[in-house]
């Protein structure tokens, strides 16, 4: 049903082209996405402000019962069906071996769920060894682009820059991790909702590594995902679990910058 009807008259006809687009942005925009519409939170206060961004002549006061949406199950929802949908395609369809390798490979903190290109899968080197491939382009991964690319559609048309979509970028990498932990048997198990309970500090870790990225970085992330922004010894041994990782996720910069991209990360 059409979630407008229900509005007070002066936000009808803009509340899908402007106040949702809005409430995305901002939503997104979060350090702390878990915590908006918890008992405690400044839920009133925050959608008063953008009430007063997009409709600033409508003088309307928001009540204790309004709704807000929930944002996040989304992003655990799309990142199960992203994956799913990869270890669906012949390449895996039916192999239940290839799939639990890849989940765990996923999983790893340089590995595919997160980087677009990761450290190969058999590349075991500690991180110092001079034959250890370090991965390339965070948070670039086609999984974490692909969950990330609807919801920056959805901000398009917001009426203010709340800045990066931290707070969206880290659930959708926590989404991912989490999809690709439920195939580390090879089939697909529950391991429990998408929960800040069972998920907050999962998340937490990804928008603190989120929050450190470059500008150049935020462009390309962005850029992938359709928006356009005008921003300005050695011993083999097991690569880390994403766990102990995960917060600190960084990509070193180049020794050498090219003319065309200024700055480093």
């Amino acid at each position: 049903s059409d979630a407008s009807q229900f509005l007070p008259r002066f936000a009808r006809s803009a509340w899908v082209t402007r106040f949702l687009p809005t409430l995305y942005a901002y939503l997104g925009s979060l350090d702390k996405p878990w915590e908006l519409s918890e008992p405690g939170s400044d839920e009133v206060q925050t959608i008063q402000m953008l009430i007063d961004i997009v409709y600033p002549q409508s003088g309307y006061k928001v009540q204790l019962n309004d709704k807000i949406y929930n944002m996040r199950a989304y992003f655990g929802r799309q990142a199960i069906k992203v994956v799913a949908t990869h270890f669906n395609s012949p390449e895996f369809a039916g192999n239940h071996v290839a799939i639990a390798k890849y989940a765990s490979w996923a999983t790893r903190h340089n590995g595919p769920g997160i980087w677009k290109v990761p450290t190969p899968v058999d590349c075991t080197y500690p991180e110092d060894s001079i034959y250890y491939i370090k991965p390339r382009e965070i948070f670039q991964s086609p999984f974490v682009i692909s969950v990330l690319t609807s919801f920056i559609k959805w901000c398009k048309g917001s009426c203010f820059d709340f800045g990066y979509p931290k707070g969206a970028l880290g659930m959708a990498a926590g989404g991912v991790e989490r999809a690709f932990l439920m195939y580390k048997t090879g089939r697909q198990e529950d391991i429990g909702n998408y929960t800040r309970e069972k998920m907050g500090g999962m998340i937490d870790d990804y928008i603190a590594s989120a929050g450190g990225l470059s500008k150049r970085r935020w462009m390309r992330i962005l850029e992938s995902c359709g928006a356009q922004f005008q921003q300005d010894q050695d011993i083999r041994v097991d690569a880390p679990s994403m766990e102990r990782k995960r917060r600190i996720l960084h990509e070193p910069s180049s020794p050498i910058v090219s003319a065309d991209e200024p700055g480093s990360d």
